[in-house]
């Protein structure tokens, strides 16, 4: 019989990031593996907690520096989970399960430049201990804009600000400065809302003057918020998952060959706060806006009714603005609904299809499989629950794990 083996949670339960980790950890024990959880009473398993708590293993934030110190005065098999390589590569004797930075980075900068932004920004938190997150992410936009042409701006937040009234003045001032429009990349979802709110003070108009993203789609933040903000989902479930299925082995008595494991983002969440694309042409603009308005479900020859144009005319627009088609355009705005609707509801294939505007579930189903090289069914699988695929990162026992 399995040992029911006591594992600690140095994890915040009252952070979105975190849950997203809890969540995946959930999902490895329904595998079977016989685990008994500990968690402080204030959704925090406290330090003091864990100085005297004894148990077989521990996941651990290691992007506290108390939790890092914490960690390392006790023998006691540990997966630490860290959005920071500073970090990482400071606890170099544990195995790490890495938020991959430098995706997330891409995916949201390329999300704003096909808005047509050729100025992007960074907001991020002041230059501390627990913020080397902030500060990795902040350096890989700069890193991007230079690569791909686009003009940088950065918030220098200041260590000395101390109130939120203080830190929200200075927001309001560097937004008012920033040349328009301009497309600003959040360090988190909590500090996207209050670049909102610091617009609205400063009568800064969402999304038309600056389009805002945050990271971590956090939906009580992203979804209170006015208006609601676009955000990156990040794999935590996924990293949740793959840290329980690492810390396992450890407890067995074996060790980890590979200390360092990146989960990449899932995909970029769109809300109001990007809702909007600085094209040039008038004709572009007005078809973008019957596809976001329609969801999608609409076609090619009722856009080209209600603009009054030609189908060549506004292919020739399209290929110059998008580098695209309008029909490419338009087929890739509801394969990108259908993913949508197949990772985050219940809602069968007939039902998606009708949706997003395809004739048949059979239709979509081809269209899926010849984008994402993946039937729904393995789509909605992979995509939408946290057991991915994980074995090329555990199954080898001759590469990733050795005997102790």
């Amino acid at each position: 019989m399995a040992k029911n083996n006591r594992v600690a949670l140095l994890l915040n339960a009252n952070m979105a990031y975190d849950r997203g980790i809890i969540t995946g950890i959930s999902s490895f024990l329904k595998n079977g593996t016989p685990w008994n959880l500990f968690i402080g009473e204030q959704n925090l398993f406290s330090i003091d907690d864990f100085s005297k708590w004894q148990g077989d293993g521990v996941i651990a934030d290691f992007d506290h520096p108390e939790i890092r110190d914490a960690i390392k005065s006790r023998n006691i098999p540990v997966v630490g989970i860290s959005s920071s390589e500073m970090v990482a590569n400071t606890m170099q004797d544990y195995p790490v399960v890495m938020s991959d930075n430098k995706q997330i980075i891409n995916m949201a900068a390329r999300f704003l430049k096909m808005r047509r932004y050729t100025h992007l920004a960074f907001c991020g938190y002041p230059n501390r201990p627990f913020n080397d997150w902030s500060a990795n992410r902040e350096q890989l936009l700069r890193d991007w804009c230079e690569r791909n042409q686009c003009a940088y701006s950065q918030f220098s937040a200041k260590d000395n600000i101390d109130t939120w009234d203080s830190d929200l003045q200075c927001l309001c001032d560097w937004l008012s400065r920033l040349p328009k429009p301009v497309g600003i990349i959040a360090a988190n979802d909590v500090r996207a809302r209050q670049l909102s709110y610091a617009c609205q003070l400063a009568n800064i108009s969402i999304p038309e003057d600056v389009s805002i993203m945050g990271i971590d789609d956090d939906e009580l933040n992203c979804t209170l918020s006015l208006p609601t903000l676009t955000s990156v989902r990040q794999g935590t479930r996924a990293m949740g998952y793959l840290a329980a299925s690492l810390l396992q082995p450890l407890m067995d008595g074996k060790n980890l060959a590979k200390r360092h494991h990146y989960v990449q983002p899932e995909r970029v969440i769109g809300r109001d706060s990007t809702d909007f694309f600085h094209f040039k042409d008038n004709l572009v603009r007005g078809a973008l806006s019957l596809i976001r308005i329609n969801q999608g479900n609409i076609k090619v020859k009722q856009i080209l009714a209600e603009l009054g144009c030609s189908r060549g005319a506004i292919d020739n627009k399209f290929h110059d603005e998008l580098g695209m088609s309008l029909h490419a355009y338009l087929l890739d705005s509801q394969l990108n609904l259908a993913l949508e609707l197949l990772v985050d509801t219940e809602q069968t294939l007939s039902e998606i299809a009708k949706v997003v505007g395809f004739s048949s579930p059979q239709y979509l189903s081809c269209a899926i499989k010849k984008r994402w090289n993946m039937t729904p069914g393995m789509l909605r699988e992979q995509k939408g629950v946290t057991n991915r695929e994980l074995a090329p990162l555990i199954e080898d026992e001759g590469e990733i794990l050795k005997e102790a």
